[in-house]
């Protein structure tokens, strides 16, 4: 990796039998490398969390739910998983209507919404139905969860409820059904549109097995956890659960376990969007020894309007510090620049935006150099040593560059300056280093003097000093 540079010079005239001590100096120069630039390989933290939940009910009743339950405060949406057996016709499988979230000792209803149902036939008469249901807001306390499916033979509850919701956005759903033959028994949703990073994905399957125990539950885009609960009777097996931390659209398989013969399968899905805004790409540009030009994407805003967007820096990990607003309030992206970077010096830095709810959230973290100061005392004293007919050793004082690059050649002084974003390799042997201003690079070190060899007798030699810093 290149680095950056800094430097000043200056330069002196030699004759290989007779040499001079005269010293030209040169205006200090400055040359810079691209400064190291990193991205942390993180996306952003999940924020909706499980606050509530229970394990799978499977019940043996003809046709009703009546599942007990304790919402706790601060929960932002009850989600329940429903898979049942109808025996009378396809759409009594796609699970019970109304389902009611009742509280207050059976006083008070609060009816769900179905997010996404799907049925599929293990015979002329049996349907299987996976459903996924919601509540924003749901009073808190115990209660029941309740509903009917007429002709439903078996049900299987689960319920949960979420934190870091966006209350004001309706799930994403997908749902898909097939039929497979042979392993493996696994069935995967088309991919999901309109999901942001850290969305939390519920997830209801089902297979016309009774030995079909779930492996668990994939997705194409997370860094979360997931929880699989599996339940079965004799015409089929349920799984219900959830993935946390998604990365963003994303595709979602169940896998069923020690499976013969023809199976159907189906899957429902319903992915919640987080409550903060969501940040991607920080992009870091236009680095100088002070300066930078910083910015970020945001990707969703929350569930509420973005009311301040900018970027925060720091020198260690995770910086909140800094902050300082860029002015506008639209989702997609910004760059702003920031003044005032101490020199020389690895940065972190990310963006950030907070909606109008008052919630902020921050894009991953990106780091880069800051270049040196430009040397401010060039090379001195310059005088040659060991004088032969085909070496010479060129000796300096040096500035207060912390690397000095040399360079030699032959019948006229070395033309023009090193050139930023540029890096030199140094050798001794005249005409063997990278060439430069006409000449050859002869050191590249933190030292005082140079061997050359490789020179021609009677032939007269230049060298320059360039003094350079480096991050």
């Amino acid at each position: 990796m290149s680095r950056p540079l800094n430097s000043a010079n200056h330069s002196h005239k030699i004759e290989t039998m007779k040499p001079t001590p005269a010293t030209l100096h040169k205006p200090l120069i400055r040359f810079a490398l691209c400064a190291l630039l990193a991205l942390g390989a993180q996306r952003a933290q999940a924020q909706i969390a499980v606050l509530d939940s229970s394990n799978i009910v499977s019940t043996a009743t003809s046709g009703s739910i009546s599942n007990n339950f304790t919402v706790s405060a601060g929960a932002g949406v009850l989600v329940v998983n429903t898979c049942q057996n109808a025996s009378n016709g396809l759409v009594n499988a796609l699970g019970p209507v109304p389902l009611n979230w009742v509280t207050g000792g059976g006083t008070v209803t609060q009816t769900l919404t179905q997010a996404s149902a799907t049925s599929v036939s293990n015979s002329a008469t049996h349907f299987l139905g996976a459903s996924i249901y919601y509540l924003w807001n749901p009073n808190p306390g115990a209660g029941y969860v309740q509903g009917a499916i007429t002709g439903g033979n078996r049900q299987y509850v689960s319920e949960y409820t979420l934190t870091g919701v966006d209350t004001n956005s309706n799930p994403v759903t997908v749902s898909n059904t097939a039929a497979a033959t042979a392993a493996p028994y696994s069935i995967t949703t088309p991919t999901t549109a309109g999901v942001p990073v850290g969305g939390f994905a519920a997830i209801c399957a089902l297979v016309t097995a009774n030995n079909g125990n779930g492996t668990g539950f994939t997705t194409s885009t997370s860094s979360g956890a997931t929880t699989n609960l599996s339940a079965a009777n004799a015409y089929a097996t349920a799984n219900q659960g959830y993935i946390t931390a998604l990365g963003g659209n994303a595709t979602f398989t169940d896998t069923f376990a020690a499976l013969t013969g023809n199976q159907q399968m189906n899957i429902v899905v319903a992915v919640f969007k987080p409550n903060i805004p969501v940040l991607q790409s920080p992009t870091a540009t236009a680095i100088t020894n002070t300066m930078a030009t910083l910015g970020a994407t945001i990707t969703y805003n929350g569930g509420s309007a973005i009311g301040s967007r900018g970027t925060v820096w720091d020198v260690n990990p995770n910086p909140t510090a800094n902050a300082l607003a860029e002015g506008g309030t639209a989702v997609g992206t910004f760059t702003q620049t920031r003044t005032g970077l101490p020199a020389a010096t690895l940065i972190y830095y990310r963006g950030y935006a907070t909606n109008l709810a008052g919630i902020t959230g921050y894009s991953p973290a990106g780091t880069f150099y800051t270049l040196s100061t430009t040397p401010t005392t060039a090379a001195s004293g310059m005088n040659f040593t060991g004088v032969d007919d085909n070496d010479i050793t060129v000796n300096w004082t040096p500035g207060d560059g912390y690397h000095h690059l040399v360079i030699a050649k032959a019948g006229s002084a070395p033309s023009g300056t090193p050139a930023n974003a540029t890096q030199y390799a140094a050798n001794a042997a005249y005409g063997s280093g990278a060439a430069l201003g006409g000449g050859y690079v002869v050191y590249d070190g933190t030292g005082s003097s140079v061997a050359v060899s490789g020179l021609t007798a009677g032939s007269t030699y230049y060298f320059v000093v360039y003094e350079y810093n480096y991050d």
